[in-house]
């Protein structure tokens, strides 16, 4: 008897072992799928090479992270990115991810960080936008070609520690940045209009026009001459942001001229045109930018260097 209980022992370890080979390969296996429709939809989107570093989905905790997104400049650009994130998550129950429409309760992004940058004429912005504009309402082409993807609605998006750095000028070849920083942009309801949610491409394409807009109707007055307008124009080209409210929680701020500003209004609508314009603070430190650095608000010529 106890000689048949050692093999029985041994094939009970052997089977365990495979099951949980096989659980880790399949973890594996999912998270790069995972990881790959993420750098697959928003380098659709936005035009330019996406990388994300890590992607975790726990089959036991319901919850999905992601680490260290980098989307890449278009070329020509001296910036070291269009945007980067450092870390983002989500609640999820696992069995909803095997439908069509997955819905998500919220989706927290945190510590982005984008750089806008214009250069001989043109700005890497305004390629984005423009990439952008594929997913646009009045475009009938899918939002990614490539087979069916999943799509989601989400009930609330936390976009958070955002730094928006804005060239304002190249001196000596070294380029001169002015920091906005914005503490959290609320989307409500992401993909909760029309038929079905929104794909991976969409989310990337919605949370960027989130980013900007905040930056247009918050600090518009104190960004170099032209990149508001150019901003506004080609925001304006891409609709809405998959059916979603959204809203700025918290401060906004900028350091122009070494004098920090901060423009707060809580809870305003975003895409309503209600954020509040420059006070006269304002005024005062771009005159000391104009007399200080030669008009860096006023001439164009300044902007294209």
């Amino acid at each position: 008897m106890n000689a048949l209980k050692h093999p029985i022992k041994i094939g009970i370890i052997a089977v365990g072992l495979l099951l949980v080979s096989l659980g880790v390969g399949s973890v594996l296996y999912i998270d790069r799928l995972a990881r790959l429709g993420v750098e697959h939809g928003a380098t659709y989107a936005l035009g330019v090479p996406t990388r994300l570093g890590q992607m975790g989905i726990g089959l036991f905790s319901g919850r999905v992270s992601m680490n260290d997104l980098l989307v890449s400049n278009p070329e020509g650009y001296r910036t070291p990115h269009f945007l980067k994130m450092n870390e983002g998550g989500v609640a999820v129950s696992l069995g909803s991810l095997t439908k069509d429409t997955v819905e998500l309760p919220e989706l927290n992004l945190r510590g982005l960080n984008m750089h806008l940058e214009r250069r001989q004429g043109t700005a890497n912005y305004k390629t984005i936008l423009e990439n952008l504009e594929k997913l646009s309402p009045s475009e009938q082409s899918p939002a990614e070609p490539q087979g069916p993807s999943k799509e989601f609605v989400i009930r609330k998006v936390s976009i958070e520690d955002v730094t928006v750095s804005v060239q304002l000028a190249s001196i000596g070849g070294d380029l001169t940045n002015m920091p906005v920083t914005i503490e959290k942009i609320e989307l409500v309801d992401v993909g909760s209009k029309g038929a079905g949610g929104v794909q991976i491409s969409e989310l990337a394409s919605i949370v960027t026009k989130a980013i900007l807009t905040a930056v247009v109707q918050k600090a518009g007055n104190v960004l170099p001459a032209g990149m508001s307008d150019e901003l506004s124009a080609g925001l304006g080209k891409l609709g809405n942001i998959g059916g979603a409210t959204a809203r700025v929680i918290g401060d906004v701020t900028a350091i122009v001229g070494g004098e920090k500003l901060q423009f707060a209004d809580e809870g305003r609508k975003l895409l309503e045109g209600t954020g509040e314009r420059a006070t006269e603070k304002v005024d005062e430190a771009r005159e000391k930018l104009r007399e200080g650095v030669g008009g860096l608000f006023g001439k164009k010529k300044d902007d294209d260097d």
